[in-house]
């Protein structure tokens, strides 16, 4: 199997790496890589109660997509299940009217915090004004598996 883009394994459908979490404090459901789902759900748990509610509308979250990256050559990481989108309808990317929202104070520093706490994780809204992409949290590129499992060990996910 080809890798995606950040050089994790690109999984088949029905996988039995791909594993369904549930965001805690939500109904939302995230289909993610079994070894990053606790990385995952506490992320996006901790955006729905410091950046803004998630799940704003059906089908607005989404995890693991098996398809080729839309702005970039090769696999998207949704096919490696290790990237997560969180509400697409109002933080989709390349939403003009979204840029003013996320330069407002409270999102902003939640962001800024998320990043703090995530380091192993890389937010969509850094990337180039080009292709900004602010509702999408990937694991970083270099980050491998062990070092996913130390991070949810050291932070006691």
């Amino acid at each position: 199997m080809p890798n995606s883009l950040n050089g994790w394994p690109v999984l088949p459908p029905g996988d039995r790496r791909l594993k369904t979490i549930t965001v805690p404090g939500t109904t939302v459901r995230l289909t993610v890589r079994d070894v990053c789902a606790p990385v995952f759900a506490a992320l996006a748990s901790d955006y729905n109660r410091l950046v803004e509610p998630i799940a704003l509308g059906e089908h607005d979250d989404a995890g693991y997509t098996y398809r080729q990256a839309r702005a970039a050559d090769g696999w998207s990481n949704h096919a490696s299940a290790t990237s997560i989108d969180i509400n697409w309808t109002g933080h989709g990317a390349q939403r003009p009217s979204n840029r003013k929202w996320w330069q407002l104070t409270k999102p902003r520093t939640a962001v800024g915090i998320l990043q703090k706490r995530y380091p192993i994780l890389t937010w969509g809204g850094t990337w180039s004004p080009k292709y900004w992409d602010p509702m999408h949290w990937e694991i970083k590129r270099g980050v491998s598996p062990a070092m996913v499992e130390a991070f949810i060990r050291k932070n006691k996910l």
